[in-house]
């Protein structure tokens, strides 16, 4: 039974609907976004704390009832809050709720009973301070279980990364880089577009290592890894094929731009004055070679493989290509 005419309840109902079109239009103008929850979790339950405090005003013997709607509307953020929004929402829940019956022993004395609302408060109190309880430990719940994901994302990255790059260069590594070629291949055969591979091979490394050890060994490759790399475009791909070895893969490339390349790349290497912390110099010999119609990976890869051999029989340091007969 409530205190109230057809007026006022009319009055509250569209007052009801006018503030969920307002959270409604925040969020469809994405006005929500601007704040700290987009969900706008908080202000929510404030309103409807308040809608509840002003119901129970107007109620009669019955409103006792009603009480348990505060705590309907505080399960709005049972899985969003923190205990400390818990717990000053809670105070804010016990504050409205003693204005409300304190209004109402001024307005309507007949209709307030000092023992059966003091009462209803206490319990209310209770309520709400197992609710912030609860509610606080699954939301501690909600965030181990995030911290946990996210470790997990973190983890599943790295182990991608693992599988797909070489711990030293930082280059794909050979299972990857192979994938990368397999599929290029296809696509270049699908929309009939030159690719041509090189094999790039660091001259005498065996040398640098015997000289001045692995270290030093390990750092010229970082350098050469970088240096190669640098010559490269964003479609472009190399990785570590093994030891000293590299494979770039270059799509949408004859045999002639990778003949140039090449020739720059080397170049670059040539020309570099500081590999590693003993100055070493070093050079590389290149194999290049381009797929031809109907042509397995395989088959490209032993050409390119030739040429490279043949680059290293006639000198090393030079750039050497390979056609349908193999190096020249």
């Amino acid at each position: 039974v409530f205190i109230l005419d057809i007026d006022k309840t009319l009055m509250l109902i569209g007052l009801n609907i006018l503030f969920n079109l307002f959270f409604l239009f925040m969020i469809v103008k994405g006005i929500n976004l601007r704040f700290k929850d987009p969900s706008l979790t908080i202000p929510q339950i404030v309103t409807a704390l308040i809608f509840v405090s002003i119901v129970i005003y107007f109620s009669s013997s019955h409103r006792g009832s009603l009480i348990v709607m505060f705590v309907f509307a505080l399960t709005f953020g049972f899985f969003r809050l923190n205990r400390k929004e818990f717990v000053y929402l809670s105070a804010f829940t016990i504050v409205l709720y003693f204005i409300t019956i304190s209004m109402m022993s001024i307005r309507h004395p007949e209709y307030f009973a000092l023992k059966y609302d003091s009462l209803r408060g206490a319990v209310l109190l209770v309520t709400l301070a197992w609710f912030t309880i609860l509610g606080s430990h699954m939301y501690e719940l909600r965030m181990r279980l995030n911290n946990t994901l996210k470790e997990l994302r973190e983890l599943n990255t790295k182990l991608s990364e693992y599988a797909t790059t070489d711990e030293l260069t930082g280059l794909y590594n050979r299972r990857e880089i192979l994938r990368k070629l397999r599929e290029e291949c296809i696509r270049a055969t699908r929309y009939e577009s030159p690719v041509s591979i090189a094999m790039v091979d660091l001259d005498h490394f065996k040398a640098i290592n015997d000289t001045f050890g692995h270290e030093a060994g390990d750092l010229v490759l970082k350098r050469v890894s970088y240096l190669l790399k640098s010559t490269l475009r964003d479609t472009d791909s190399i990785g570590r094929f093994g030891g000293e070895e590299f494979l770039i893969l270059l799509p949408n490339t004859p045999l002639d731009g990778a003949l140039v390349w090449g020739e720059r790349a080397r170049g670059i290497v040539e020309a570099e004055s500081h590999l590693g912390e003993n100055n070493t110099r070093v050079t590389c010999s290149f194999g290049v070679a381009q797929l031809k119609e109907g042509e397995e990976v395989e088959s490209l890869l032993r050409r390119a493989d030739q040429a490279l051999y043949g680059a290293k029989r006639m000198g090393r340091n030079r750039v050497v290509a390979s056609n349908d007969k193999g190096s020249h």
